[in-house]
């Protein structure tokens, strides 16, 4: 049977506790394929997609770190930079019955949307505009 999104979240979020409190840094290859951009997860917020429940949006707050290589178009660092995404159970393959990472850019009604973002703000993953990534008043 597979893992309920209750479940997956529980477990997500715990995992990535542990990663946060080990250091764990996140890589992304830029769209030139020739830098590599370092980020630190600080936040995330999980919602269970009302439309499909074997959905799962998140909402990442990271900073970005450090950029290794030449990016196609240099940016200011540390940034607090925000990721949204969606875990969803696999259909095809290896992936069949797991929860796996959205290949694609997310699809949800507004009502998620709208939910994501406000219980993202209560839990404080999204940062008052205000302040820069490292908390501080601009």
């Amino acid at each position: 049977m597979t893992e309920t999104a209750s479940d997956f979240i529980a477990r997500k979020s715990a995992e990535w506790e542990r990663e946060r409190a080990r250091g764990k840094l996140i890589r992304m290859k830029d769209v030139n394929r020739e830098a590599i951009h370092v980020y630190r997860r600080d936040a995330w917020t999980f919602l269970v997609q009302d439309t499909y429940a074997e959905a799962v949006n998140v909402l990442e707050r990271l900073t970005h770190l450090e950029t290794i290589g030449i990016p196609a178009v240099p940016m200011k660092l540390p940034a607090a930079e925000y990721r949204l995404g969606y875990f969803i159970v696999g259909r095809i393959g290896r992936a069949s019955g797991k929860w796996t990472w959205g290949q694609y850019s997310p699809i949800m009604s507004a009502g998620d949307l709208e939910r994501i973002v406000e219980k993202a703000r209560t839990e404080g993953t999204l940062l008052d505009h205000a302040h820069h990534a490292d908390g501080a008043p601009r």
